[in-house]
């Protein structure tokens, strides 16, 4: 086991959150002083994510958005926001690494299938698994009808997260509109942010029963 590995394991053990949504909001309450839960929106889907969450509410938690458009950026003011290089992204791994010191878990939202979202988040979870954090990552692929270009880099870009993310959640928009055929766009969109929400939730509730059990197993030991 190596040293990334040893701290991601011990990770687990520790995290003990109080998770709620009441009127509309989502709550993360947790024990410490400083938030210990970092979001991190990733281009245009995961960009609209974060200004979505803000507007609706949350708690407990610092967001991030980053993004390769600095006007893009500029229109959200959103949480904190980091401006990447297309194609050198490393150049902003210190202002990344500075947002999420001292966290317990990364929760990384992207839409796959163009360029921000797609290698802003390979990169992300590259960096966070190298540096021995906690990640899941929830990601919203393409429509079937945008093409088969953005299905083939969605599913590439899935299976590569999938060795970096210690979690990964696909959400297929071809799945909200079978649930929900008569759904309006903006409709559809809050839709997803409440999948994603729930992705959310059920990671930190999982993370406290694997506390739990490791506690448990320690005593017994």
């Amino acid at each position: 086991m190596n040293r990334n590995d040893k701290r991601r394991e011990l990770t687990v053990t520790r995290p003990r959150f109080r998770v709620r949504q009441g009127g509309g909001k989502l709550i993360i309450g947790h024990d410490g002083p400083k938030n210990i839960v970092k979001i991190i929106g990733c281009g245009g889907a995961g960009g609209n994510f974060i200004a979505r969450m803000l507007e609706r509410g949350i708690e407990g938690v610092d967001l991030c958005t980053i993004d390769t458009d600095p006007k893009r950026l500029l229109l959200r003011r959103s949480g904190e926001m980091i401006l990447i290089d297309r194609t050198k992204p490393e150049r902003a791994d210190s202002q990344i690494l500075r947002f999420v010191k001292g966290c317990e878990v990364i929760f990384l939202i992207a839409g796959l299938g163009g360029s921000t979202g797609t290698r802003a988040s390979k990169h992300i979870a590259s960096l966070a698994k190298r540096t021995g954090y906690l990640v899941t990552g929830i990601f919203i692929l393409p429509f079937t009808g945008e093409g088969r270009k953005r299905a083939r880099i969605a599913g590439n870009a899935i299976d590569q997260l999938s060795r970096t993310c210690d979690t990964v959640v696909a959400i297929r928009n071809d799945t909200l509109l079978r649930r929900r055929p008569m759904l309006s766009l903006n409709q559809a969109f809050r839709l997803a942010d409440e999948m994603v929400c729930n992705g959310i939730v059920g990671t930190l509730r999982s993370l406290n029963y694997c506390a739990s059990m490791s506690r448990e197993r320690s005593r017994r030991e």
